[in-house]
């Protein structure tokens, strides 16, 4: 009996061991961390940017062992607010933990400060607001204004990703003939008073293009080929031309691809004989040199 006794005490003890770490080790199973990776690499953010700004231009992953594909996690850290009045390229550090592991990424990030050609004016009488399609006339349709600009160093960065910023207001500015009506600022991550600030409020109250969450934009993120063929559906009742071919494929599209397209879509055609790059990286031998001209330059002779 005695000998029953200590079976069964031990029996006892052993499960009091093994129970819970059955139990645990089921319930983790995913949670073993291995890494981390960041998406994308490298992004492009304008100084003074605050953290938020920072995180919807990136996305983290989170991988485990034993799981096939990766997590999207959001409570990380950063060492971002070390780095963001300042210029340049800097390696912003990304930490995530997780049960007691954690792990770490770095993020190639570089602040810039764009050129504003044209500033927002602090009182200017409210645009009517558009019609469902532009003016039609010969006359009326004329695009003699730039419509993009480069950045303080003097750079275009023609194979750099356009960002969704860059892409609204270009848009918006072609649209609207650059009058962008005054708008209200629907989102958190784009700041009041910035260059974008109507466009990007402009281009997503005409449904060209989707707000990121129900308050964001995503003013940082790059466009992908695909969103960019579904922006342009979106685009026809004030493009000229819809034949226009489109990249293809899963890269995202660039400053210089933006220019072309939207130059067919628009007809945006100039002589460059009497205008000449004000870019350091811009010259006559640059691929698509002379739309890139066309999108940057006041028109010195009026187009046929």
């Amino acid at each position: 009996m005695k000998e029953k006794t200590k079976s069964i005490i031990l029996l006892f003890f052993i499960s009091l061991v093994l129970i819970p770490s059955f139990i645990y080790g089921a319930s983790t199973n995913r949670s073993m961390l291995t890494s981390i990776k960041v998406s994308p690499e490298k992004v492009e953010i304008p100084q003074g940017s605050d953290e938020k700004a920072f995180r919807s231009a990136i996305k983290v992953l989170a991988y485990y062992k034993k799981a096939e594909e990766p997590t999207i996690v959001t409570d990380y850290v950063t060492n971002y607010e070390k780095f963001k009045n300042k210029t340049g390229s800097h390696r912003v550090t990304i930490k995530y933990t997780e049960n007691g592991c954690t792990k770490k990424a770095v993020v190639c990030v570089t602040f810039c400060t764009p050129i504003e050609e044209t500033p927002k004016p602090t009182t200017v009488p409210e645009s009517p607001k558009p019609t469902t399609v532009p003016p039609s006339s010969s006359e009326d349709a004329d695009i003699n204004f730039p419509y993009i600009s480069g950045y303080t160093d003097n750079t275009f960065r023609p194979n750099q990703a356009v960002t969704r910023e860059e892409l609204a207001t270009m848009m918006a500015r072609l649209i609207t003939k650059n009058r962008v009506p005054n708008e209200n600022n629907q989102f958190s991550d784009v700041m009041a008073n910035r260059f974008s600030t109507d466009a990007i409020n402009y281009i997503t109250r005409l449904e060209i293009m989707k707000p990121a969450t129900e308050n964001t934009f995503n003013p940082n993120g790059t466009v992908s080929y695909k969103e960019f063929q579904e922006i342009v559906d979106r685009l026809k009742p004030y493009i000229k031309d819809e034949t226009v071919s489109l990249p293809t494929g899963d890269g995202n599209l660039t400053r210089v691809q933006a220019v072309v397209a939207l130059n067919k879509l628009f007809k945006v055609q100039c002589n460059t004989s009497y205008t000449t790059s004000p870019f350091t990286d811009i010259n006559k031998d640059t691929p698509y040199y002379d739309d890139i001209v066309c999108a940057t330059s006041p028109r010195v002779e009026p187009r046929s």
